[in-house]
């Protein structure tokens, strides 16, 4: 059995542009040294199982992986070095998750750069798992946080319909109005699935503007609105979180109402830097 107690630990930190911590560490060295040691494992597997096909074929017997019955899948299908090149592929699609969830990363990220690299992951476009890729990679994600923090916020406000007089076309007011926060039917509500991404969206770029660790994105403000309207699904239409509150009706749309006018404040100066010539001038 591998001991990796004793393993030399590369600790990558990644802190918000206020200074303060806002994700976990991570072994980057303990990684690499398992997943090295797992392929090895499964090299030596193969090494075996191709051992035995040719003792099984020279006695005259089946093809291994070939047996009635058995099921032989495209994982295991081709040559010795095809299906351990196949597995590190697999391996590593799932190790760049973990690292992601583990990091704290997808926390941060908005709805837009989630769906980016879990699309990537899907197609294969990743990078082998190296010390160094991961250490370019976390560097260049840490690089553009900023970024998209700051798309978060626009993505959400470009996002509201401007048939609503309280939704203004140039700032967020105390309150704006969401469509599809939820859907109504002889049940009673449940939650609209477009909106729960603006709101984690919203409440991710919030939480750092007050200086606060971002929560896992799997247990974040949508989680908890949707655990609301499941548990009150024929009452109870209004959701209160740290920054807002969000009341709902059958027709499907949201009044959120901000409660911290200083962190309102300070979203439209993040509009106005991006939209300089359609918003009012930024506060000093």
């Amino acid at each position: 059995m591998l001991n990796t107690a004793n393993q030399p630990s590369l600790i990558v930190n990644f802190t918000a542009s206020g200074g303060g911590e806002v994700m976990s560490s991570v072994s980057i060295e303990k990684i690499i040294s398992c997943r090295k040691h797992t392929l090895a494992r499964v090299d030596e597997a193969l090494a075996l199982l191709e051992e035995a096909d040719n003792y099984s074929q020279a006695a005259g017997g089946v093809t291994i992986f070939s047996l009635d019955g058995y099921p032989r899948g495209d994982l295991f299908s081709g040559k010795r070095e095809q299906i351990l090149s196949r597995i590190t592929k697999r391996n590593d699609r799932h190790i760049w998750q973990d690292l992601m969830n583990q990091s704290g990363m997808l926390s941060l990220m908005d709805e837009q750069a989630r769906t980016e690299w879990n699309s990537n992951l899907e197609k294969g476009n990743y990078p082998e798992v190296t010390q160094a890729n991961i250490i370019a990679s976390f560097k260049q994600l840490n690089s553009e946080k900023v970024e998209v923090f700051e798309r978060g916020v626009i993505n959400v406000f470009r996002s509201l319909s401007w048939n609503y007089k309280t939704n203004q076309p140039h700032m967020f007011g105390k309150k704006v109005i969401l469509n599809n926060v939820v859907q109504y039917d002889r049940w009673g509500f449940g939650t609209g699935f477009n909106c729960r991404a603006k709101l984690d969206d919203l409440e991710r770029i919030l939480m750092l503007l007050d200086g606060k660790a971002i929560p896992d994105h799997r247990t974040g403000v949508s989680f908890q609105f949707q655990e609301h309207v499941n548990k009150h699904r024929k009452e109870s239409p209004e959701f209160d979180s740290v920054y807002f509150t969000l009341r709902y009706f059958k027709k499907g749309s949201g009044h959120l109402t901000f409660k911290r006018p200083e962190l309102t404040e300070n979203l439209n100066n993040i509009l106005a830097r991006h939209f300089p010539d359609a918003l009012p001038p930024v506060k000093p």
